[in-house]
């Protein structure tokens, strides 16, 4: 008997840890490292270190705009970004996903070369964007092309416009971002997990073509969805929605 027991162990173990086994961008709440529950009013302390030579991090700041730009460097953000800068472990996961970010002022460094970091609700990092949108620039979506006015004025065109639907956090999601702008085509990042109007426009999207998806980016190109990212895929979608 105590020989079956630790048979019925060990499989039980291997089991579960196969299980958790992932890949890929998933969709929201279900990339990284284990977070506080949405319903939480403690927010978690802060784990990630962070200095002008930190390595593994991915930062994003909100541009004079208040739109988003990412960064893997404490040197690549500029300095007028610098007093708010979202931070995240492209290692751990720590700080990717949850109702808390972690943020730091990366023009206070301290006594022992390290930047303090602090524990911010997402809405209010959101908020930070918000705010620089209103002092009379036009706004822009996270991720939008350079010309901010290009995919409202293409769609008046009639011209083609791509709608990209994933989160700041995304690899594959800003992948595609940089391959729409090498071919030239005008495209709208719409973050699922900042706005949940997106996030229902996109699972209507998805219905609506008998599609079902884990995982995002989600790419509108003129009506064809495509799910991940896949330069070929891309470049047959963006053929066929151009002739």
């Amino acid at each position: 008997m105590p020989e079956r027991r630790s048979t019925l162990i060990v499989a039980f173990v291997t089991l579960a840890a196969l299980s958790a086994s992932s890949s890929g961008c998933r969709t929201r709440r279900s990339e990284g490292a284990t977070v506080a529950p949405a319903t939480s009013d403690q927010p978690p302390a802060p784990t990630l270190v962070v200095r002008d030579d930190s390595t593994g991090l991915t930062f994003s700041y909100v541009t004079t705009d208040g739109g988003f730009q990412l960064a893997k460097k404490v040197a690549d953000v500029p300095y007028e970004a610098r007093d708010v800068v979202r931070v995240w472990s492209e290692v751990s996961g720590d700080g990717i996903v949850g109702p808390w970010v972690y943020v730091v002022d990366l023009r206070q460094r301290l006594g022992d070369g390290t930047y303090k970091v602090d524990v911010m609700r997402r809405e209010a990092f959101d908020e930070v964007a918000a705010k620089r949108r209103t002092k009379g620039q036009p706004a822009s979506a996270p991720g939008q092309a350079a010309d901010k006015g290009a995919p409202k004025d293409a769609a008046r065109e009639g011209k083609l416009v791509a709608i990209i639907y994933g989160a700041e956090w995304c690899k594959p999601c800003h992948q595609v971002e940089d391959f729409l702008k090498h071919k030239g085509i005008p495209f709208v990042h719409r973050d699922i997990e900042a706005d949940e109007g997106a996030e229902q426009e996109m699972r209507a999207k998805l219905r609506k073509a008998g599609l079902r998806a884990g995982s995002i980016p989600v790419v509108d190109i003129g009506g064809q969805l495509l799910i991940g990212y896949d330069p070929g895929a891309l470049d047959q979608a963006i053929a066929a929605a151009t002739h």
